[in-house]
């Protein structure tokens, strides 16, 4: 889970540093106030040329991505803060601002980029070395994320901030036990030393998200119900406690929370499907369908995203064999752009939908080569194990999965059981 950048404050870091801290006044928990905020500078920037004026609507349209994940939000942010870099070409703040959008839209060629001009100006910020950490986890370099956080960890070694990344870092090369007690420690850290709302929400998300990784649902669902008490609309906490419920065989709950997470206008693909899932397991199909239409109407009218959350979308359409040819094309695109555990999984799933298993089977070892533990990759790999010939290789992957974390989906969570009955 790589859920975007936390900020480290600068000499001595401060306690209260959270996620692009929105301008000072800027009341980000009130929507409409914000959007007349970012109207006033919209009109205000159209003839300025002051650098500040460029930055603060910048920090508006990062502000309103923060509340509602609008990824046209961080595209309007990267475009204010690159006219106040020309108007201002060594501003720092700019720039380092620049590069975590870009960091959030999965630009992660153009934000090493900038960071590499942020650490030109600032050699000592420990936020650009943490970001430069965060680009090169997302892309698969796991040697320079582990430098970068090693370099943080001399300054700031028990920082709730340093804690997540370290959880992130020992989940993505398969240490479980490592990657709880540091999420543990983030949320506790972060929670006594007086982050609140969003802030403390993401510590106890994150952790929420690796106890159910690891099986332990009930502390899942106690971690995103206080994300969620933390931040009321979280569409992802209301579905992360749909997710546990349903893994703890409440179907109907869980049904009323991933409702609730899709209630917008354009929700989450991963989130719709799973939904759409759950109403299958309960034998309304008539809403699966419905949910699933939703999804369909995404795609048709282009504001399906197949850049960012590429990734969960391609997987979608790949578990119910939809759209495999495009889900290979998204795949494709995620995997040229960074070449993670995940990317590789996503990719080795849409060359066996496609009929190209040989190589589904190299791609496949790559994802699972880093030693990352996930009941998820370990189904998608034990069926191109299968689909290979080799039954003792997904005989064994299978048991992994449902050791690992039995009820990790409402559907394949069954056709893994189905299917280690079936190798046995």
């Amino acid at each position: 889970m790589l859920a975007g950048y936390i900020g480290f404050d600068r000499d001595p870091p401060r306690a209260d540093a959270e996620f692009l801290q929105p301008p000072a006044g800027a009341p980000v928990d009130d929507r409409p106030d914000l959007d007349r905020l970012i109207g006033v500078y919209e009109e205000k920037t159209a003839t300025s040329r002051d650098p500040l004026d460029h930055r603060t609507m910048g920090r508006l349209y990062l502000a309103k991505a923060d509340l509602t994940d609008d990824l046209d939000a961080y595209r309007s942010a990267r475009i204010a803060f690159g006219e106040a870099r020309r108007l201002f070409p060594d501003d720092t703040e700019s720039i380092s601002l620049e590069a975590r959008a870009a960091f959030a839209l999965h630009d992660f060629e153009a934000a090493g980029e900038l960071i590499d001009s942020w650490l030109t100006l600032d050699p000592d910020s420990l936020d650009a070395i943490a970001l430069a950490g965060d680009v090169s986890l997302a892309v698969g370099d796991i040697p320079a994320a582990s430098a970068a956080y090693d370099s943080l960890a001399t300054n700031i070694p028990a920082h709730p901030a340093l804690q997540a990344r370290l959880a992130q870092l020992a989940a993505a090369t398969g240490d479980l036990t490592a990657a709880l007690s540091h999420a543990t420690i983030a949320e506790s850290t972060a929670r006594d030393t007086g982050h609140a709302g969003r802030a403390l929400g993401w510590y106890q998300s994150f952790l929420g998200q690796l106890a159910f990784d690891t099986g332990d649902y009930p502390r899942s669902e106690e971690m995103f119900s206080e994300a969620l008490d933390n931040s009321p609309m979280s569409a992802h906490d209301q579905a992360g406690v749909g997710r546990a419920l349903a893994a703890q065989g409440d179907l109907f709950g869980a049904i009323e929370y991933l409702t609730l997470a899709t209630s917008g206008s354009l929700p989450a693909v991963d989130d719709l499907g799973y939904l759409a899932d759950l109403f299958e397991v309960a034998g309304d199909n008539a809403r699966a369908t419905e949910a699933r239409a939703r999804i369909e109407e995404q795609l048709q009218s282009g504001t399906l995203d197949t850049t960012v959350h590429a990734r969960l979308a391609a997987i979608y359409f790949l578990d119910h064999d939809l759209h495999v040819d495009l889900a290979l094309s998204m795949a494709e695109a995620d995997l040229a752009k960074r070449q993670d555990a995940g990317a590789w999984d996503a990719y080795g799933w849409a060359l066996h939908k496609n009929g190209r298993n040989t190589e589904a089977l190299v791609a496949s070892e790559k994802a699972l080569a880093g030693g990352i533990q996930d009941a998820g990759f370990f189904y998608r790999a034990a069926v191109i194990r299968q689909a290979s010939d080799d039954l003792s290789g997904a005989t064994d992957l299978l048991e992994r999965a449902l050791a690992l974390s039995p009820r990790f989906h409402p559907v394949n969570a069954d056709a893994a059981e189905r299917l280690l009955t079936e190798l046995r």
